[in-house]
């Protein structure tokens, strides 16, 4: 088969240079490969992130119109995403989004529906992505980063990427890099290359200058022109490209995640600048089923302005942004767009919830309690720091008018050496020597190990070192400290630091619904102010984990802490969370470990990570926020924040400051998982995590129909229903997924007047029609399928 061709510019939208830059370097960037366009016959363009292209349309209307000519005469292809997105790190739904909105901008405004998603450089890939792909229609997948692999080559370059629940596309790791000269001796080169490792003879060249863009050049275009005239390779767009491969037969079968055995540092690096946009994601999802609900009581639904927030969100989440790789500048900017996308969430909040409120019969000393998830649960109402309330049963996605009472069942003793607290749930102990977490205990199963410390928090030498390399690249990892990590590389071995001598540790409440003890910690550092954590114990009456409140004062500098839970059992695999899914791990000391598997010492997850023990039992631990763990048999460490160095900017050198200083705030959760329950349990208890519910205090006493607790969402049906909103065309949109690997028979009750219910793809296109029987919406969902219902 003959060397297909193509130019692109890759446009990293920040990094070592501020968004509003940008702008301009896509201005620079495509006014040169459209005037090349036209010159040369053989030069075909493609342009990723659909972000750029709306950037055109409103600064720079005369290109933006010139980009749409060249996509019609054939010249120039569009690739989605929106941005060129981590997808690790963005929760489900904000994947959907990704493609969700591009889609709609192509096909309104440049009249075209792209096929391929490009993602060259992003640092690694969900095993759900191909299941997230499939759902829009999307077929072909193209990146080059796996090169980057420090520990084993990934063996394929053109293969199937099955996801977990069958979906499959056509996926290409290309054989180069994603820019560079089009010369015969590079050529060459790669064609050496994929016939050694594949034993084929095809390969997709891209020439053009990158990262800071700078498009293509006239030397690239003549040389171009030369290769074509000689018949020595093709100009093809990506679409173009992938049909062609489409004919090659009995492609290998990738089935599990993309992990890019590098940068594994980004899972860590802004610590802060991560939890909050997680929060962003949870209360944008939250204002969505608000407002639907308003509408459906007469209100009006923010269509617009949900939108513009879904799209700055997205935005924020391009690989080097969120990923915490780029200068200081592009995160003071980043966290004002994230303060101003989450005040403006908080309006649509209140303004829905008034507009819920005031249909309610509520009294002026009574609390208005909203949840936002679709299975009925008890919850935290933290009134003040002194008045602290458990609502019980609250109605799956509904309301509960509740009172003001400190009712509850905690259990809590205090020894000369220990503390003990407990619910309904769990037995906790924590050492009075320590302020460590020495046995954790739930049907009588002791999970923590206490003879190693119980849990506490290590904190580890991450100086950055010689020594790693990325295989093919050749790149050391010591060129990037702020993506990296090095504890395990140190010349003496791993250099670390116990935080198991207190400088205080004290009860600072114990009432009838809770208990909460704090321990304080100092980290001394030569050279540097001390670092201080306080970590502050909280059991509470109906809730089935013990919560760790973490506020620490962070000023080390290559250092990283990590919370150590040492298990009382061995576990072969773990489960970790990813975006609409989950995925099963071993641990990378196992016996039966592959040398992927020992690859992997530091690894993504999201709201919780799972180590099963014996009898389906199991503990679970939640976050709020956090994103890289490394685990062994009888451990699992969460990483919470780091100290790296910022890269220099692009027009400068030196280093740059240490990240992650001053302040931080989070929250861990220990629970242990029933002997009798499913996989199921240990999400949904992760989503309440994560989820609070709505809170509004009575202004005056109300006067509305509805009564004093309502669900306006009821599934039957053992899924995970994320999202409830209007959608982009008409009617409103469901989506769910399913974790527990089996066929489901799901009813759903929206307890609306809905004519006709249809089962759809991502994209919100009707499918299949649905039966409604008494209000009740009836599907079939398969194993870890991504399901979404469109209602009219």
């Amino acid at each position: 088969m003959p060397v297909y061709m193509v130019a692109h510019s890759h446009i990293d939208a920040a990094w070592l240079w501020r968004l509003e830059e940008t702008v301009e370097v896509c201005k620079d960037s495509f006014l040169k490969v459209l005037d090349l366009i036209d010159e040369h016959e053989a030069v075909k363009y493609v342009q990723s992130s659909i972000l750029y292209y709306k950037w055109m349309q409103l600064k720079h209307p005369k290109i933006f119109e010139k980009i749409k000519k060249a996509i019609k005469d054939g010249k120039w292809e569009v690739v989605l995403p929106w941005v060129e997105f981590d997808t690790n790190i963005p929760l489900g739904e904000s994947l959907v989004r990704q493609f969700l909105h591009a889609k709609i901008y192509c096909k309104d405004f440049l009249g075209v529906e792209p096929k391929v998603v490009w993602l060259p450089d992003t640092f690694g890939f969900a095993w759900t992505l191909p299941s997230i792909m499939a759902g829009f229609g999307l077929k072909y997948f193209l990146t080059q980063k796996l090169r980057w692999n420090d520990a084993v080559l990934y063996p394929f370059h053109y293969f199937i990427w099955e996801g977990p629940d069958g979906s499959r596309i056509l996926a290409h790791q290309m054989v180069g890099d994603y820019g560079g000269f089009p010369s015969e001796e590079a050529i060459e080169k790669e064609i050496k290359l994929i016939k050694n490792r594949q034993g084929l003879d095809v390969i997709y060249f891209i020439y053009g200058y990158g990262d800071h863009g700078g498009g293509i050049d006239e030397e690239m275009a003549e040389a171009v022109d030369r290769l074509a005239s000689k018949g020595k390779a093709i100009p093809a767009l990506p679409s173009e490209f992938f049909e062609k491969i489409e004919e090659i037969k009995d492609l290998p079968v990738w089935r599990n995640e993309l992990y890019l055995q590098y940068h594994r540092g980004c899972l860590v690096t802004q610590a802060e600048f991560k939890r909050n946009h997680r929060i962003a994601e949870v209360k944008l999802l939250d204002a969505e089923k608000l407002a639907t609900i308003a509408e459906w009581l007469g209100g009006k639904y923010p269509l617009n302005d949900l939108r513009s927030l879904w799209e700055e969100l997205l935005t924020l989440q391009f690989h080097d942004i969120i990923a915490g790789s780029s200068i200081e500048e592009v995160y003071k900017d980043a966290g004002k767009t994230l303060s101003a996308i989450n005040a403006k969430i908080r309006e649509i909040i209140d303004f829905s919830i008034r507009a819920i409120v005031e249909k309610t019969p509520i009294d002026e000393d009574k609390i208005f309690v909203f949840n936002t998830l679709p299975w009925r649960r008890n919850a935290i109402i933290e009134l003040s720091d002194k008045e602290i309330i458990v609502a019980e049963s609250l109605p799956p996605l509904g309301y509960k008018i509740v009172e003001k009472t400190s009712g509850g069942r905690i259990g809590f003793k205090e020894l000369d050496d220990r503390i003990m607290l407990g619910n309904e749930f769990f037995e906790a102990v924590i050492s009075k020597e320590t302020g460590s977490v020495i046995s954790f205990k739930r049907e009588g199963f002791e999970y923590i190990n206490a003879k190693e410390g119980g849990v506490y928090v290590q904190i580890l030498n991450d100086t950055p070192v010689w020594g790693r390399k990325a295989l093919e690249s050749g790149y050391d990892a010591i060129l990037f400290d702020a993506w990296e990590l090095f504890h395990l590389q140190q010349p003496n071995g791993v250099v670390k630091t116990c935080l198991l001598k207190p400088e205080s540790i004290k009860v600072i409440a114990v009432k009838p619904n809770y208990a909460r003890v704090k321990a304080v910690y100092k980290y001394r550092q030569e050279g540097r102010e001390d670092s201080y954590f306080y970590i502050t114990y909280s059991v509470y009456s109906g809730i089935p984990w013990l919560e760790m409140k973490f506020e620490i004062d962070w000023h080390a500098a290559h250092r990283i802490a990590k919370l150590y839970i040492p298990l009382s059992y061995y576990a072969d695999k773990m489960v970790f969370d990813q975006p609409y899914g989950l995925i099963e791990r071993r641990n990378p000391g196992s016996p039966n470990a592959t040398l992927y598997d020992k690859a992997k010492w530091e690894v993504p997850g999201q709201m919780w990570v799972y180590a099963p023990a014996l009898e389906n039992r199991g503990l679970a631990v939640f976050d709020d926020g956090k994103y890289g763990y490394d685990f062994g048999g009888k451990y699992l460490r969460i990483s919470l924040i780091r100290a790296a160095r910022y890269p220099p900017p692009y027009e400068g050198d030196g280093d740059g400051d240490f990240t992650d200083q001053g302040r931080h705030v989070f929250r861990i959760g220990l629970y242990g998982k029933p002997a009798k329950s499913s996989m199921l349990d240990v999400v949904r208890r992760a989503y309440e995590f994560n989820f609070p519910p709505i809170v509004k205090m009575s202004i005056g006493k109300g006067y509305g129909q509805l009564p004093s607790e309502f669900s306006f969402v009821e599934v039957d049906g053992n899924v995970i229903l994320t999202v409830l909103k209007r959608g982009e065309k008409e009617g409103y949109i469901l989506r769910l997924y399913e974790v527990e690997g089996k066929d489901q028979e799901v009813k759903i009750n929206p307890h609306l007047p809905i004519k006709k219910a249809y089962k759809a793809k991502l994209d919100e296109e009707k499918v299949e029609q649905l039966s409604i029987e008494n209000g009740w919406i009836k599907l079939k969902v398969k194993p870890h399928e991504i399901a979404t219902i469109a209602m009219l």
